[in-house]
């Protein structure tokens, strides 16, 4: 009798399984992300961080320069010392924070930084920004994500799609 009453649960309970009611609704498919897509999303993007990049600057009353690039520069000492080029050896000292002013690291825990400039040893941004200056000069630089770690971070201590806020002072120029 129990594996009567068992048969007839189970045939019970796959009967209203299946059963099924007739839908004119179907599950809308996704369509894959064209070349296209992405440029749109990286446009909508890219005008995000240069309203926020904006409203930093304005709010402190900077008079900053926004470079072909996409970087903005505001020289805080200027002198008429030598150009920095590509395959110069240049030795600066560096504050870096993120706009909302959390300290990444500086030159004040490290010792200066030295770079060949076009070597691909540095962010794009801060390569591009270091060609804008002198020796001795010391300037304010605002990077976008995608001049500096971009949508991944370093993995470190940047976040990702992170905008990059330097002061530099150029100490050496070889």
């Amino acid at each position: 009798m129990r594996l009567f009453i068992k048969s007839i649960c189970v045939w019970t309970v796959l009967s209203l399984l299946s059963c099924t009611q007739s839908s004119d609704k179907t599950i809308p498919k996704y369509k894959k992300a064209t070349k296209q897509d992405w440029v749109e999303a990286n446009k909508i993007l890219a005008e995000k961080e240069t309203e926020l990049i904006e409203s930093f600057i304005n709010r402190r009353h900077w008079n900053m320069t926004k470079c072909d690039i996409g970087i903005w520069i505001e020289k805080t000492s200027s002198t008429n010392n030598k150009i920095i080029n590509k395959g110069n050896k240049v030795t600066y000292s560096y504050s870096l924070e993120l706009l909302d002013g959390t300290k990444l690291s500086s030159s004040d825990e490290n010792k200066p930084e030295t770079v060949i400039i076009g070597s691909g040893k540095i962010i794009r941004g801060l390569d591009y920004a270091f060609q804008q200056l002198r020796l001795e000069e010391e300037a304010k630089i605002i990077i976008p994500s995608h001049l500096g770690y971009g949508l991944l971070g370093d993995q470190k201590t940047i976040p990702p799609r992170a905008i990059l806020y330097y002061r530099i002072k150029i100490l050496t120029v070889e």
